[in-house]
């Protein structure tokens, strides 16, 4: 995924750059805020077309369900590289 796989390695290594050229496992979490906003947006309207079925299109549960799915790969993208560098021995 772009977000979380190419630009999240960007961030990650800007936040290196300004951290004096040393990385921390903790400058892959920053990415993980602009996806906590488009995932809550995307439960809202989820959950204001379930609840008021007539007065949105069949399209608002489906942008919902985009964009909470956009939040679910970019969290599980974030940690699982964020625990292979917390424990490179054991990134399993």
């Amino acid at each position: 995924m772009f977000y979380a796989g190419w630009l999240g390695d960007k961030i990650s290594l800007w936040l290196a750059k300004r951290n004096n050229g040393v990385h921390l496992p903790e400058h892959r979490l920053p990415i993980l805020l602009p996806a906590f906003v488009v995932g809550l947006i995307g439960l809202m309207i989820y959950a204001a077309s379930a609840q008021w079925p007539a007065r949105y299109n069949w399209a608002a549960p489906v942008l919902g369900w985009a964009l909470f799915q956009f939040t679910f790969i970019t969290v599980i993208i974030v940690t699982t590289t964020f625990a292979a560098e917390v424990l490179p021995k054991n990134p399993g």
